[in-house]
């Protein structure tokens, strides 16, 4: 689709930002303890939270590789399962895929939707007391499954994703994916933010007047990079200082602090200028430009996916992008399939076409995420298109002395996007009251992506 080929990346980063903060996917498989026989005493192996049970051969690890039955695993994952003594040609047969390994060799071929293509494995299938041993990672991820390790509980674990989802479909936001794709959207669009936050002590005994801040951003965000200036009045903040000198010389700087943000995403580089970032990043003066080059972080993100998957998230669908989070997250704990059903049951009750009712040209979805969170997402068709999403929560919870509420609205259009949030928190000690706001809408110009001609750039490691 081409929305996923305008908003891809973003959508991408964001995917994997995600498993980075959970603990990156397991890219290789940690080995097995092993014993001195070169083969590990008692790995267990767990498929979507289940052990499964192995009577006449038990999972083995040899050259920090561990290797499973293949019969034994490959039907508990459902596949139908073959093996021609005569070509030592071992075959699993599961929903489009099917794949196929020879005794002693490191390829393998796998054919997917009428499609073939041979694959290198890093150790071969073998045989071993009239039992055929299959690696199994390369086989479960070949038929679809996440493959994950506990060291502690020596135990291997397998996640079949797609089953998580069962047979949740998201055709709807699908949908609404083709309508922005089909639409003559600018390339730039505008960005527009305000905040304020109040502060106030009913007692009177924590904080001697109450406390505004209020603060403001605007700019521009395109395909070339972003540029954004943003300005806050703190000077209510220095209250809080303990003595008179330290007001008198911090007010003047927290009265009038600006920052501008320049981010040139051909280069990979961010850009920062103001008194703010001088102070925060150890620069000489608040007159220079400090850069950071982001390229680091960005092929920390890419290691997350080949380019062949992020080429494929392109083309993606709303499913196919969400299962493909669930799968970069991370198998280390047996605890780990719990969590992932979790997060999936969050994702289809909040966006799978089987939560959403229709009245007249409107699709409504409520959902509490949880016992906390009341989210209603609303869809708005005209004719055969979904032209709107928009997006409220409510939050609320009281504890003995506090209580804390918050709202959030958001509308997304190809040409629109707004959103506004409030958030309040009250007890004896402390009232507060924060309101954030931001708009995005088409602009006429690109966004000015590197400092001024004849600026002083001072690079930050």
């Amino acid at each position: 689709m081409k929305f996923w080929k305008r908003c891809g990346r973003a959508l991408f980063c964001a995917a994997a930002l995600l498993a980075v903060l959970a603990g990156a996917a397991l890219a290789a498989e940690p080995a097995p303890a092993a014993s001195a026989a070169g083969a590990s005493s008692s790995i267990s192996v767990q498929l979507n939270g289940e052990l499964l049970s192995f009577s006449d051969a038990a999972p083995e690890a040899v050259d920090q590789r561990t290797f499973l039955p293949f019969r034994t695993l490959l039907e508990a994952m459902g596949a139908q399962v073959d093996y021609d003594a005569q070509t030592a040609t071992v075959t699993a047969q599961r929903g489009g895929v099917r794949v196929s390994m020879v005794l002693g060799e490191k390829q393998a071929t796998v054919v997917e939707n009428g499609q073939t293509r041979t694959l290198e494995m890093d150790a071969a299938a073998y045989a071993k007391n009239n039992r055929t041993y299959i690696p199994v990672r390369f086989a479960a991820e070949a038929l679809g499954c996440s493959v994950g390790w506990d060291q502690q509980n020596q135990t291997v674990i397998l996640v079949d994703v797609d089953a998580l989802f069962g047979g949740a479909t998201f055709q709807l936001l699908d949908r609404f994916a083709a309508y922005c794709a089909k639409q003559d959207a600018p390339e730039d669009m505008s960005l527009s933010g305000n905040l304020t936050l109040d502060l106030s002590d009913p007692s009177g005994e924590n904080l001697p007047q109450p406390i505004h801040v209020q603060g403001a951003a605007q700019g521009l965000m395109g395909k070339s990079g972003l540029q954004l200036t943003a300005g806050a009045d703190l000077s209510a903040l220095a209250t809080l200082l303990p003595d008179d000198s330290s007001r008198l010389m911090l007010e003047p700087f927290l009265s009038d602090l600006n920052v501008e943000v320049r981010a040139d995403l051909e280069s990979e580089t961010l850009y920062l200028y103001g008194a703010a970032p001088a102070l925060l990043l150890g620069g000489q003066s608040a007159d220079n430009w400090y850069s950071l080059d982001l390229s680091a972080y960005s092929a920390q993100l890419l290691e997350l996916a080949n380019t062949s998957t992020l080429a494929q998230l392109e083309d993606a669908s709303v499913g196919e992008v969400l299962a493909w989070v669930i799968r970069s997250m991370p198998l280390d704990s047996v605890d780990a399939y719990s969590g992932l059903a979790q997060v999936v049951s969050i994702y289809t009750g909040l966006f799978s076409d089987q939560v959403f009712t229709k009245e007249g040209n409107v699709y409504t979805a409520q959902a509490l995420v949880e016992n906390i969170l009341a989210t209603t997402i609303t869809l708005t068709e005209q004719g055969e298109d979904i032209v709107a999403l928009d997006v409220s929560m409510a939050a609320s919870s009281e504890e003995p002395g506090m209580a804390m509420a918050l709202t959030m609205t958001e509308h997304a259009q190809p040409d629109k996007v707004t959103l506004e949030m409030d958030m309040s928190l009250s007890s004896a000690a402390l009232d507060m009251q924060l309101h954030f706001e931001l708009s995005c809408l088409p602009a006429d110009k690109a966004p000015e992506t590197r400092p001024p001609a004849g600026a002083v750039v001072v690079p930050i490691n």
